[in-house]
């Protein structure tokens, strides 16, 4: 399935692709703290629930350090509890009680 998937969207270099995906998503911020402006919204939580599972593996370092994600990702980390899950942000967040 995901072999398929990166033919269809033509994907010769697996970490290219995403290191570009992660320079469109800081042109997305358009130099705000968060997609959301001053507070995460569902589309910061969407990105960072890919990109946090990456925390033991190399490529999360390569990419922090290759595009500029980094302190974007910083702060989405900071906005999480120490083992707090994307479940518990979504509440903190967006449930209005």
């Amino acid at each position: 399935m995901i072999c398929g998937k990166r033919k269809a969207l033509n994907i010769t270099d697996d970490r290219g692709f995403l290191y570009k995906a992660a320079e469109e998503w800081v042109d997305a911020l358009k130099g705000r703290q968060y997609l959301g402006g001053t507070e995460p919204n569902l589309g910061d939580l969407a990105v960072f629930g890919v990109l946090r599972p990456m925390q033991n593996l190399k490529l999360r370092k390569d990419l922090l350090e290759n595009t500029r994600i980094g302190e974007w990702f910083t702060r989405m980390e900071k906005e999480m509890n120490p083992g707090c899950t994307c479940q518990e942000l979504y509440t903190i967040h967006f449930v209005r009680i």
